[in-house]
């Protein structure tokens, strides 16, 4: 016996049927807004976001995700509980040098 809601039956006849998910066009890379950065913050040894890196370099959160896969910039260090990457800054500050020299 189906439920009846305003007087019409419901059974597992009537049910409409799920459609698969659609496929994503684009794979997201990242949504990660660029954070102020100061040389506090890389003389100390924390960790620096994406949102860090965006503003250290003056990029977009798909060019770092892009610069990651080829390698110009360094592998992150870990991601916190929440799956986001970061670096230490101790990292960074190596790069940078290296860049510099």
């Amino acid at each position: 016996m189906g439920i009846q809601i305003n007087g019409k039956r419901l059974d597992s006849a009537s049910k409409p049927q799920r459609e698969p998910p659609e496929k994503r066009r684009h794979k997201r890379t990242g949504s990660a807004r660029a954070r102020p950065v100061n040389q506090t913050m890389l003389d100390s040894d924390g960790r620096l976001r994406a949102g860090h890196m965006l503003a250290l370099l003056g990029i977009s959160s798909p060019t770092l995700y892009a610069r990651l896969r080829r390698g110009e910039v360094p592998p992150v260090d870990g991601h916190d509980g929440t799956g986001h990457p970061y670096w230490l800054a101790s990292t960074v500050r190596a790069w940078l040098e290296s860049l510099s020299s």
